[in-house]
């Protein structure tokens, strides 16, 4: 009997670890999704049109609070810093020159995956839809606190810059 009681709970810590790791893994993802969810519309509609008017700013004109939700504070003070050198240079680009969720000056996507991968990485996977080019990004996360923010993207194709390389020129 002892043993019996020994082996249920030996699996019950097992399960419960699983299922720990599990809701951290969804947690890591979640944050991704979320901003997919709130931004991810600069895919579908024009951001200079009235879209804008309904749907809120893109990612890179948001208020430090609204970033705070999604980016690490390092992240963050760089898309400020960006922020603040566009308006000083009234409309022309400063270092970031595409939509930073979508690795393009025309965003657009189809069959857009997000997954956990190991070491606090999340990738997300899509298609141009202009040209069947597959996209793979990855979302390098960081624990502050006691959530997930993402810490850098690092793009596509050899030698190719992150987001924080690019907003730290």
């Amino acid at each position: 009997m002892k043993c019996i009681i020994i082996r249920f709970f030996l699996c019950s810590i097992l399960f419960l670890s699983c299922v720990a790791n599990a809701i951290e893994l969804d947690a890591k993802k979640a944050i991704v999704y979320q901003l997919y969810k709130d931004f991810g519309w600069s895919a579908v509609f024009d951001a200079s049109g009235e879209a804008k008017y309904y749907l809120g700013k893109t990612i890179e004109e948001q208020s430090q609070d609204v970033l705070s939700k999604y980016f690490s504070p390092e992240l963050v003070m760089l898309f400020l810093q960006e922020a603040n050198c566009n308006v000083i240079r009234k409309g022309e680009l400063c270092n970031l020159e595409f939509d930073p969720i979508f690795a393009s000056q025309d965003p657009a996507a189809s069959e857009l995956t997000i997954s956990s991968v190991e070491n606090d990485t999340v990738t997300v996977q899509f298609i141009y839809p202009s040209n069947g080019m597959k996209v793979n990004l990855l979302y390098k996360l960081t624990k502050f606190k006691e959530d997930w923010r993402i810490s850098d993207i690092v793009y596509p194709g050899n030698n190719a810059p992150s987001l924080k390389a690019i907003l730290s020129r």
